[in-house]
């Protein structure tokens, strides 16, 4: 693999989405890769859900208590997880 950075289907697609790839095109010009799976990815423009959508999607479904997902964020958090929110009870 060569030296780099290796962006994953999320930040392309943030960056997509806000209409700003440039970003990522200007600051890492020559030094920015994604793997053939990143690319296949996206190419095929699948769905996507990040970390809070997964929690909020497993208390909608059952599979865990709104404390306990908010039990898991706060995990997250602790070890560095950054969050747009502090509650995922607060989203439901």
């Amino acid at each position: 693999m060569p030296e780099g950075w290796y962006f994953d289907s999320v930040t392309l697609s943030n960056s997509a989405f806000a209409e700003r790839s440039d970003i990522i095109e200007r600051r890492y010009a020559g030094r920015a890769f994604v793997t053939a799976e990143v690319s296949d990815e996206v190419a095929r423009g699948v769905a996507f859900t990040g970390t809070i959508g997964i929690l909020v999607a497993t208390v909608r479904d059952g599979i865990m208590s709104a404390d306990a997902a908010d039990e898991v964020l706060h995990a997250m958090v602790e070890t560095g997880f950054y969050s747009p929110v502090s509650r995922i009870s607060d989203l439901l």
